[in-house]
């Protein structure tokens, strides 16, 4: 309950803090400047939404996270999967840590190919980067899901992170 209580004094913080009603006078050094802002009509609610589902970026995330959600939340069971499937809980736990380095390497190394990536393509250069890393990263968690020996699956989910 006090995360719960904390977000919702944060949110009500955020908003008194971004809403020009509370615009103190000495921030602009113009008073007319004051009165154009509180003066402008505000968007409501709806409208925003509005104009936020027309941007085609969002609808893309949107439905990357619908759509993408799922595999993470079948991805919390994985200990039981791997248990199932005749693991040792010690082959298990070598797994997860070894998951847990790689994926440590892996985001200094997604990094760096998003800054080169940037550095030669622009902003779509980390797009690019990500777009590989996402379709790259499919099939080999399948082939870690499908793994029959000990050696594969720790292989395929290394290279997966």
């Amino acid at each position: 309950y006090a995360l719960g209580v904390f977000s919702v004094g944060m949110a009500a913080l955020a908003k008194r803090g971004l809403d020009p009603k509370f615009i103190l006078p000495e921030v602009c050094a113009n008073p007319a400047d004051n009165y154009t802002a509180l003066s402008e009509p505000q968007l409501s609610y709806r409208q925003i939404v509005e104009r936020i589902a027309k941007i085609p970026a969002f609808l893309c995330l949107v439905a990357q996270g619908v759509f993408g959600g799922t595999p993470w939340d079948m991805m919390s069971f994985l200990l039981l999967l791997l248990d199932w499937r005749g693991f040792s809980k010690e082959q298990i736990v070598s797994i997860q840590v070894t998951m847990s380095i790689s994926s440590m390497f892996g985001v200094y190394i997604g990094g760096l190919l998003g800054d080169l990536g940037e550095q030669r393509m622009g902003m779509r250069g980390r797009i690019v980067v990500a777009l590989v890393s996402v379709v790259g990263g499919i099939p080999l968690y399948g082939f870690f899901l499908y793994a029959k020996s000990y050696i594969g699956a720790l292989l395929w989910v290394n290279l997966f992170h």
